[in-house]
């Protein structure tokens, strides 16, 4: 009979991986790309169903992968699936892509940027720099928005929500954290403080932050005018703030 590596909540190694999988909001295809992208092999979503689902383990590099990319205490992981040593990690697989020279620390710091990398790469798809800054000036400019900025800024908001897209690096997460925060104050003066001003012929609607009373009465004028150039100096503070410990941790 093989034998079960249980952990301390009673979880097996497959399981152990599909609980923290599924916590995390990975598919099955989504973590092998994660694992081939970052470990350079080729598994794909039926090697993630077998080694959930069965006794079947991959190398002890790519365990060790996992438990960074699942956010599983240091050595857990490897404990269940039975590589309890450095000796057998390098033992493990022929082709392993780990220096046998690297300790554990430096791996952990390797995996980390890796990590931080991509979610970096992922968010700079979602809204570039220059696209954000070309919103920010349109939203100042001309005291309205259009919905497809709106929709980019609650799409960056909603990518962070998931634990798996968290940063790992603490001054990257903290950078981050504020720059988020402005975002949505942003967004909820806006969405909240507005009136539809047109539909534009591509058929996406403008909304105007200030209405025709509010021009007439010069103390809510001010007031409004106020506040928006607060928020807009926000954001652009914490994202000038974040973009700059992205150049130092990443290096990017």
């Amino acid at each position: 009979m093989t034998k079960k590596y249980l952990s301390s909540t009673g979880l097996t190694f497959g399981e152990l991986i599909k609980s923290r999988r599924e916590n995390l909001g990975f598919s099955q295809s989504r973590l092998a790309e994660l694992v081939n992208n970052n470990v350079g092999k080729t598994y794909s979503k039926s090697s993630i169903w077998k080694w959930e689902n069965t006794n079947t383990k991959p190398p002890a590099e790519v365990v060790e992968y996992l438990e960074d990319e699942l956010h599983i205490q240091g050595g857990a992981l490897l404990d269940l699936a039975g590589y309890s040593s450095d000796a057998e990690i390098r033992r493990s697989g022929n082709n392993s892509n780990l220096n046998k020279d690297e300790s554990k620390s430096t791996r952990h710091e390797r995996l980390t940027l890796t990590h931080d990398a991509r979610i970096f790469t992922e968010t700079d798809e979602i809204l570039p720099e220059q696209r954000l800054k070309d919103y920010l000036n349109y939203i100042d400019q001309n005291t309205r928005y259009c919905t497809s900025q709106s929709s980019a800024f609650k799409k960056l908001i909603d990518y962070f929500k998931l634990e798996s897209n968290q940063y790992i690096d603490q001054k990257l997460r903290n950078a981050y954290s504020n720059l988020q925060r402005s975002i949505k104050d942003l967004l909820d003066f806006i969405c909240f403080y507005n009136e539809l001003d047109e539909v534009l012929p591509n058929g996406e609607m403008r909304y105007r932050l200030l209405s025709i009373s509010q021009w007439e009465d010069r103390n809510i004028f001010t007031q409004r005018i106020g506040k928006i150039t607060s928020l807009l100096n926000s954001v652009e503070d914490n994202y000038n703030v974040y973009r700059r410990v992205v150049r130092e941790v990443l290096m990017l």
